[in-house]
């Protein structure tokens, strides 16, 4: 099964009518049930079920299916179908929460009590085998409203569980509802709560929000709530102007759009510039994964070369070379020149977008140049002249492959007589 494998309704289905044909009541719930509302497929379904874990595991066991016991002790366990994985989920009470995790009860527990124990009103939705909904809370006209809100009191979900503070933002990122405005000022209000949750999970949630196509206003207001500067205290964002360039970014393409937000964050359309050391240890509070980490260095270090690098073939495409030595897939023609093109439209800086052309314009026109192997060697450095040192051949080499690079020359035997030329004059 593929990390890409979406669960299909049918199967998904099927799981929700063989619990029902038992005699534990079951419904679809939480995101599967918003995102249908919402004509958009289900990454995932959920089922709730008054079954429990030990039943649930019992019946699906001996129905042939592969069970996986993911959160049994939270009520969850996974039933996987020929499409994809199904989450089956007793219906909870909660007894207790740290700010986190809860403790959860299942005696006793309706759909009502499962409900009221969710965070927004939209994930707080029940969809049974026939197409019906229920709704507690008022899901469904905050679906057609296109609200974002908690449930219940927005403080009390908070304090249960201090993520809920990055998902209200990831959720408003990515669907573009309005956000209650109650919920505002206790976001702000309990916002250092954030410390309780760890380093991995504030990444995810914050890049989710990044890559998300309506995350301008969501980031400008992590940023006035004083959400930003707790999870990312680097992050140099004070005024207004700023939301401007969040809300163009949205029409980026999404492989580039959370490295723009993140490059915006950081200051570099104010000027600010980073070390190689500042960007390592950036990379390293937040978890980045090493590809990560070197894609950001790459990206906000070849910006800040940008401002040096002199109109000339063999160093443009030199640059282009360095840019692209990490990772194939980020050319600097599909990832590196967009990311940068925006910045420098937004730093106002001219001088930057005509050497990012002349960059592009030199890599479309003369990049076979640097993708072929060079038609002269060291080994052929040393044999024309005899006697050459190391760091001298190095140096011989680095000259060549510049003025190949510019055309100056092209088959081996002009690259024998350009050693002759260079060495002997």
């Amino acid at each position: 099964m593929s990390d890409h494998s979406h669960t299909n309704f049918e199967d998904a289905k099927h799981i929700l009518e063989t619990l029902n044909a038992a005699g534990y009541s079951s419904m679809f719930a939480g995101g599967c049930v918003r995102d249908r509302l919402l004509k958009l497929t289900p990454k995932d379904y959920d089922v709730a079920t008054a079954a429990t874990p030990d039943q649930s595991m019992a019946l699906f066991s001996e129905k042939g299916f592969r069970v996986v016991p993911t959160g049994f002790d939270h009520g969850t366990i996974t039933v996987v179908t020929k499409s994809g994985p199904v989450e089956v989920t007793t219906l909870r009470r909660d007894v207790a929460t740290n700010g986190r995790h809860a403790v959860v009860d299942f005696t006793g527990a309706t759909f009502e009590t499962d409900a009221a124990r969710r965070d927004f009103t939209i994930n707080a939705l029940f969809e049974d085998a026939a197409g019906q909904i229920q709704d507690f809370h008022g899901g469904l006209d905050d679906i057609k409203t296109k609200t974002l809100r908690f449930v219940g009191s927005p403080q009390q979900r908070i304090k249960e569980d201090y993520l809920r503070i990055l998902r209200f933002f990831r959720f408003w990122a990515r669907l573009g509802f309005t956000p209650d405005q109650a919920a505002l000022p206790a976001l702000s209000r309990e916002a250092a709560g954030l410390s309780k949750i760890s380093q991995e999970r504030i990444t995810q949630e914050l890049w989710q929000t990044l890559s998300a196509e309506h995350a301008g206003e969501p980031i400008a207001s992590m940023n006035e709530l004083g959400v930003m500067k707790i999870i990312l205290p680097e992050a140099t964002v004070s005024e207004n102007l700023q939301k401007i360039i969040f809300i163009d970014a949205e029409s980026t393409p999404q492989v580039i759009r959370p490295w723009i937000q993140l490059c915006v964050l950081l200051g570099l359309t104010k000027g600010k510039g980073w070390t190689k050391l500042a960007l390592q240890a950036l990379a390293k509070r937040l978890r980045m994964s090493e590809r990560q980490s070197l894609i950001m260095t790459d990206v906000i270090l070849g910006w800040q070369h940008l401002a040096v690098i002199p109109r000339q073939t063999s160093l443009a495409l030199d640059f282009v070379d360095n840019m692209e030595h990490h990772d194939a897939s980020h050319t600097v023609l599909n990832f590196f020149a967009p990311v940068w093109a925006f910045l420098a439209r937004h730093a106002h800086d001219p001088s930057r977008q005509e050497i990012i052309t002349f960059i592009t314009t030199t890599e479309t026109t003369f990049g076979d140049r640097r993708k072929c192997p060079l038609p002269v060697t060291g080994h052929d450095v040393m044999v024309t002249i005899p006697g050459i040192t190391g760091p001298e051949i190095g140096q011989l080499v680095e000259k060549l492959k510049l003025a190949f690079y510019n055309g100056e020359w092209r088959t081996r035997q002009e690259g024998l007589d350009f050693i002759r030329q260079l060495h002997f004059g």
